[in-house]
């Protein structure tokens, strides 16, 4: 079961798609915090939800794929759970 030839050219429109905005942003990006931080002008919501997809993203791909190595597929079940309730005591505490 190979990819088809449409399933590669989407993978490769996303990544030109990725580049080209990488590349319009960047040159918005004056200085180290404004790359990092937005300029510190990020309205709340964004900035929470990419606290969110950043730490769910992250912990279904690392914690996952440990999970599942160790336990099997019974060791990812709780893994949603925690890595979807864990930001909010981290965004209170912060």
């Amino acid at each position: 079961m190979g990819m088809t030839a449409m399933e590669y050219l989407i993978i490769v429109l996303c990544l030109i798609g990725m580049v080209v905005i990488g590349v319009i942003v960047s040159r918005r990006a004056t200085s180290g915090e404004d790359y990092l931080a937005g300029g510190r002008e990020q309205p709340y919501l964004i900035v929470s939800a990419s606290l969110f997809a950043t730490w769910r993203c992250g912990g279904a791909i690392l914690g996952g794929a440990g999970a599942a190595f160790e336990r099997g597929f019974r060791g990812v079940i709780y893994d949603p759970c925690g890595a979807g309730l864990t930001p909010f005591p981290a965004g209170f505490c912060s």
